[in-house]
């Protein structure tokens, strides 16, 4: 009953707004035709542009304008990383995001990029599969809620300080920053912009990089490219080590999430796309589907 009053009441605004728009632009208007404008010829002038500011925003011609503004930008953007990138670049103008998948290095990369909330995220495929899943995100208030429990230390003050780690299984973070490659990963890191509010996330399937930017310039995509790379073998070197196995993906007793690797038993969802299946806490963590390339961003339940 709520929701239908609720349209009731929209519906009656749009049509206050389509007549209020007319009005006002005939009375903004209308007064210009005489070659002095009275006094009262100026107050109607003020009325008509009030009540076609209103009438537009109750009309909702607001929206459609800032709809079509924001697919001209998208649009263009999306050309201007083809010709940067060499190869199509597909812009999803519902969800104001990019995306691209490719070969770098001889390695399989996706690309997307949100001008909503300006990011930019390069996702790069583990060969093999993963040996489990972690997290790294800005230390913005010092706990660690953000990231489902306790952070995990490196041994990098710099590090440590700028970010909070955690990871399943919890020996992971520590095989990967081993102390022979662990500034090596940090110098590589912090040379990104506004590194310290970048975040990663180790799925199942692939490593994924945020930066709080939308990247057009090319050196920066490849910088970012590099990252991701340094970090993606650190973690192939880390599943060398004895006690990691693959994991698998799927419902049931054996499935597990690929984000936080636990069983898929309750609060289910899949990618409408790939069918991968996700914890919903999960799903809206990472904002999108975490099989590499998959690009969706809406789910279904299981």
């Amino acid at each position: 009953m709520r929701r239908v009053e609720d349209r009731a009441f929209r519906s009656l605004g749009r049509a206050v707004g389509f007549i209020l728009l007319p009005v006002g632009l005939f009375l903004a208007i209308a007064p210009f035709r005489a070659k002095l404008i009275s006094i009262l010829e100026a107050f109607a002038i003020l009325v008509g542009v009030a009540l076609s500011i209103l009438g537009f925003m109750l009309s909702g011609s607001g929206a459609a304008v800032w709809a079509w503004a924001r697919r001209i930008s998208l649009s263009r953007l999306a050309r201007k990383l083809t010709g940067v990138l060499g190869s199509p670049v597909e812009p999803n103008l519902d969800l104001g995001a990019l995306r691209w998948v490719g070969e770098r290095n001889g390695r399989q990369l996706a690309l997307s990029w949100s001008r909503d909330v300006p990011t930019t995220q390069v996702s790069i495929q583990i060969e093999g599969g993963s040996p489990g899943t972690f997290r790294i995100v800005p230390n913005l208030h010092r706990g660690g809620r953000i990231i489902g429990g306790r952070t995990i230390p490196t041994g990098d003050v710099d590090f440590d300080r700028t970010y909070l780690a955690r990871s399943e299984p919890t020996t992971l973070i520590g095989d990967l920053f081993t102390e022979e490659r662990r500034d090596s990963l940090v110098d590589a890191l912090f040379t990104l912009p506004d590194c310290a509010a970048c975040r990663f996330v180790l799925t199942l399937n692939d490593l994924r990089l945020r930066v709080p930017h939308v990247l057009v310039r090319l050196e920066d995509l490849e910088r970012l490219f590099t990252v991701a790379a340094a970090f993606s073998g650190a973690i192939r070197d880390a599943a060398k080590m004895s006690g990691y196995s693959v994991l698998t993906v799927g419902v049931g007793s054996s499935g597990r999430c690929p984000v936080c690797v636990s069983l898929l038993e309750t609060e289910v969802v899949l990618c409408i796309r790939c069918r991968t299946p996700h914890h919903q806490g999960c799903w809206d963590y990472t904002g999108e589907c975490a099989t590499f390339a998959c690009g969706g961003r809406r789910w279904i339940p299981a």
